[in-house]
């Protein structure tokens, strides 16, 4: 979904989906090893993606509509087969700490997103999460609260985190072998402006995010077909 939609236009339905999917979205990893194999690792898959994944948290004010890219919560494209999650962050306004950002326009708790993420990751055994923590352009972020917001984030996904340094074996190991070997579910990676130390996953070390600028299914998919092959 793009990133901006036109300021006066109507945020769509809550149920609104481009496609109709005739697989099981929730579990949808777990199918692709029974259908075919247990060799399939993530450096195989093209995930399905979510761009500031948290942006349906706005709520609505004067031009929200322009910063809400989905209408539905993270827990809800995660049961829609989302599997990489973009989150944009920074110091919180109306929040005890952090808040989920998409440029100037504040949407909820970075807490309660995490929760949502938490809640599927321990109700879906076999699936595995990538979250991207994206420190929000332009918006207050000191250091000091990024190292406090990392931690937060630790805190709520606790063990269900891989260790970073993990990270690049877990990309090329068959996921039957990882779910089956391992009690995470959820790779954790911290873009470059967050800037601080961290002992996460780089993104940009670790994945290709490229970005179509298109909703038309099919040019997304021959795209990134293209990209892999």
């Amino acid at each position: 979904i793009n990133c901006l939609q036109l300021p006066c236009g109507v945020p769509l339905r809550e149920d609104y989906c481009d496609y109709e999917s005739q697989i099981d979205t929730a579990n949808w990893m777990s199918q692709l090893m029974m259908a075919h194999g247990s060799s399939i690792s993530l450096r195989d898959l093209v995930l399905p993606g979510c761009h500031d994944a948290a942006s349906a948290t706005i709520k609505c004010k004067p031009f929200a509509v322009a910063g809400r890219t989905q209408s539905v919560g993270v827990g809800q494209q995660l049961e829609m087969g989302a599997r990489y999650l973009d989150l944009r962050v920074a110091t919180g306004k109306s929040h005890n700490m952090f808040s989920i950002w998409h440029g100037c326009l504040e949407g909820g708790d970075l807490q309660d997103v995490l929760l949502e993420i938490s809640d599927f990751a321990h109700n879906h055994a076999n699936e595995l999460i990538v979250v991207e923590l994206v420190a929000e352009h332009g918006r207050p972020f000191e250091d000091e609260d990024k190292q406090k917001c990392l931690q937060a984030v630790k805190d709520i996904l606790g063990e269900s985190i891989f260790p970073g340094s993990d990270l690049p074996e877990i990309i090329t190991t068959p996921i039957a072998q990882v779910v089956k070997n391992r009690k995470e579910r959820i790779l954790l990676l911290v873009h470059d402006r967050f800037s601080i130390p961290h002992d996460f996953g780089n993104s940009k070390q670790l994945f290709r995010n490229p970005w179509h600028n298109t909703r038309d299914i099919d040019t997304i998919f021959s795209k990134n077909l293209t990209a892999v092959q």
